[in-house]
């Protein structure tokens, strides 16, 4: 599990996940803005 936050973050923003260190295998990630989310997978295959 890993959190970031970052702040007073407006417009579109595009952040790179690195996943050098992650196994292969389904993740999921959350974006959350005030009382607002969103949910999206990623699938890691090495």
């Amino acid at each position: 599990v890993s959190n970031r936050t970052y702040n007073n973050m407006s417009g579109n923003n595009v952040y790179p996940v690195d996943a050098i260190d992650l196994a292969s295998g389904v993740y999921y990630i959350r974006i959350s803005t005030g009382d607002s989310f969103a949910t999206k997978k990623i699938i890691v295959s090495k």
